[in-house]
């Protein structure tokens, strides 16, 4: 089995991300086909964490203005940013941490569901609703983890 080439020299006059970049070029082509996969559904992994952790908005509708109503505009907010809502084995509003004003709901908690892979996990997710009128709350979610 013949090694692999040394990594390049960078050029002394080339810039830290440059030389960087290099290193892990080298890296990267220094990895057995096997290696190269995983480190590419890694990559992929953290970037469908990435996109699920940003926080999406919306509005979402609910008959309640108190805090049981808006705690459930923000369970329909977050299960649209699970793999498999359906599975999502919430807490009851006594286990969240919340705090309500005059037209917000601001709260954060955990909930149980299972990902892509169907393996259970534990997510984090902060969301605040602010009711608007009639039935109608503006919602901003975020679920991590």
């Amino acid at each position: 089995m013949s090694e692999a080439p040394p990594p390049p020299r960078p050029d002394p006059a080339a810039r830290p991300d440059q030389v960087v970049a290099a290193k892990v070029k080298a890296w990267f082509l220094g990895l057995s086909t096997v290696g190269k996969v995983g480190v590419t559904i890694l990559a992929i992994v953290v970037a469908v964490v990435v996109v699920a952790a940003l926080a999406s908005t919306g509005t979402t509708s609910s008959s309640n203005t108190d805090p049981y109503g808006a705690y459930a505009v923000c369970q329909q907010q977050l299960e649209q940013q699970m793999k498999a809502p359906s599975t999502a084995d919430w807490p009851a509003l006594s286990d969240v941490h919340w705090a309500m004003t005059d037209q917000t709901f601001t709260a954060s908690g955990y909930v149980d569901a299972e990902n892509s892979f169907g393996a259970q996990i534990r997510a984090t997710w902060t969301c605040t609703a602010t009711h608007q009128t009639g039935d109608t709350y503006e919602v901003s979610a975020i679920l991590s983890g």
